[in-house]
């Protein structure tokens, strides 16, 4: 709703007279803005106004939380992991591990990340030349902790960023 308010050069006082206007809404708790035209017109927004920002800013903003809540991405597993069984690192192009048992470094190279909702599963060489996967799950919403789902070759294990 719009409401026009018209300041007329009538007083003395007349280059003060839309700041003075300005000035009394603000004192008495008014949320309203003077858009003011050459000659003295002024268009006063109101409440509506304020309630219309604040409702598109919170559907922006529970859009983009709920987006980020169901899909993982490679954000969530790039970098270096922690386990019991040694240190895993995602790049881009490569998996980086560090046996604790012998401290060893392999580096597989990755030919691809699925994501999904809940789970990212990682496609990558082994030294023999031949593909595998491993499918990571169970991601803490802080971005800490993630669990290998168990494999053929390997029991579950849990994984938190070193």
């Amino acid at each position: 709703m719009r409401r026009i308010l018209t300041v007329l050069p009538t007083t003395r006082y007349w280059p003060l007279g839309p700041l003075r206007m300005h000035i009394a809404c603000l004192r008495a708790g008014r949320h309203i803005w003077l858009e003011c035209a050459d000659k003295g017109e002024c268009v006063v927004w109101g409440r509506i106004r304020d309630v219309m920002a604040l409702v598109a800013s919170l559907v922006v903003f529970a859009g983009l939380l709920s987006d980020r809540a169901n899909a993982l991405s490679y954000e969530d597993i790039a970098g270096k992991w922690c386990t019991g069984a040694g240190i895993s690192q995602f790049e881009r192009g490569q998996l980086i591990v560090v046996r604790s048992a012998d401290g060893q470094r392999v580096v597989f190279p990755v030919r691809r990340y699925e994501f999904a909702d809940t789970t990212i599963t990682v496609f990558w060489i082994r030294g023999d030349n031949t593909e595998t996967s491993t499918t990571y799950t169970e991601f803490d919403p802080g971005g800490r902790r993630m669990v290998q789902a168990p494999t053929d070759d390997g029991p579950r294990r849990e994984h938190h960023r070193c």
